[in-house]
């Protein structure tokens, strides 16, 4: 199989090519980035309350995961660009993202916030959808046919307390462009996950966004049930 890296389109979205890009260029010092992250206030990593999380990143794969949350971490003015490099890149080459890969992808670590860190991110609007658009496109099989089941078996195998954290009724209440894929995801969570949590208000509190959720399960056809269920079968 050929390197991954040897791809001209990875090593853009890597920044390990030299490139016009800032969004893609590597990290500037402090002083020279506008748009880096602020070194305090961070919001909680999710990988802090999910357990170890083994990967290597000396694969390629790992590789690709790794920056492109360096990205999404370094320049929070630029995330729906790294997504849709990210995106328009996974799709056409399909990567074999090992099961750790994938926590890592979705969790991040001690260092790093994952994507489902800013799927529900309130103070990013743009960012907040362009995460969770890649999220649902990478658990659902209409988007993903080789690998959906292995991103939502991760997904659905995330600790309750962890998935809280996502903020999904922020997903369901306000990303109103993308209406049900919020919904969606949290459905899957609910009918996928071992750990007893089946009810919406376990996992989200806002009321408005239960509501919200509550009206889309009444509405959902026989056909949109199968759909859900099929990304995790």
């Amino acid at each position: 199989m050929p390197n991954l890296l040897d791809k001209p389109f990875a090593r853009e979205l890597l920044g390990l090519a030299i490139g016009q890009d800032q969004s893609l260029s590597p990290p500037a010092k402090p002083e020279e980035s506008k748009s880096a992250a602020p070194a305090q206030n961070k919001a909680p990593v999710l990988a802090e309350t999910a357990g170890p999380i083994q990967v290597s990143h000396k694969r390629a794969e790992s590789s690709l995961v790794f920056e492109f949350l360096r990205k999404l971490n370094t320049f929070p003015l630029e995330i729906a660009n790294a997504v849709e490099k990210f995106e328009q890149f996974y799709f056409a080459n399909t990567p074999q993202l090992t099961r750790g890969d994938i926590q890592f992808l979705f969790l991040g670590d001690s260092k790093l916030k994952g994507l489902l860190n800013f799927c529900g991110d309130a103070n990013n609007y743009i960012a907040s959808r362009s995460c969770i658009q890649l999220f649902w496109k990478l658990i659902t099989y209409d988007y993903n046919s080789m690998e959906a089941e292995n991103f939502a078996a991760v997904f659905c195998s995330i600790k309750p307390e962890v998935i809280r954290e996502m903020n999904l009724g922020y997903a369901i209440r306000e990303i109103r462009a993308q209406t049900g894929i919020g919904q969606n995801a949290l459905y899957q969570y609910l009918i996928g996950n071992p750990y007893g949590i089946s009810e919406p208000g376990q996992i989200i509190e806002d009321k408005v966004a239960i509501e919200e959720y509550d009206k889309w399960i009444e509405k959902k056809s026989t056909t949109g049930i199968r759909f859900a269920q099929e990304a995790i079968r």
